[in-house]
């Protein structure tokens, strides 16, 4: 219903006989006397009476339903937004997850790395060691390449 239609009904109900009303057999009554009678069925009377003592309510609700569609656009944007938001956020969390199994094996390769570069390291001061061995002693005759293969561990 439109608003100048909700205007008219209001005017009526306002203009008309105060409620609430009542329904006998084929006539319609209020607290002040009969508005109707000689209605055909008495299913008429109960709907006339029915429709007046409800018509206020359904006016209001009428208007409500119209504010309501007025603001549905922002709920439909609103829900968008929500929707989108939830979308980026499963994304978002996707490349987290990625990311942080890019990091563990980042991590993973860095140790093994600094493992075989200790490797490396040991092995090239065994060899130097080796090569020098029996060659550089110190003050109290103690071969200097064979206290570093002792600390490296190598085999003299």
């Amino acid at each position: 219903m439109t608003t100048a239609e909700l205007d008219e009904l209001e005017r009526l109900e306002r203009e008309a006989t105060p409620g609430p009303w009542y329904c006998t057999e084929h006539v319609v009554e209020t607290l002040n006397g009969r508005v109707a009678e000689n209605l055909k069925t008495s299913h008429d009377t109960t709907l006339i009476a029915a429709a007046r003592n409800a018509l206020p309510t359904l006016i209001a609700a009428a208007r409500e339903n119209a504010a309501l569609k007025e603001k549905a656009p922002d709920c439909e944007i609103a829900e968008k937004l929500s929707d989108d938001a939830h979308e980026l956020a499963a994304e978002l969390s996707a490349k987290l997850e990625l990311v942080e199994r890019e990091r563990d094996q980042l991590r993973t390769q860095l140790a093994e790395a600094r493992e075989q570069g200790r490797r490396s390291g040991i092995e090239s001061a065994a060899n130097v060691a080796s090569t020098h061995r029996g060659k550089a002693c110190d003050p109290v005759g103690r071969c200097i390449a064979d206290n570093i293969l002792a600390l490296l561990g190598a085999d003299k």
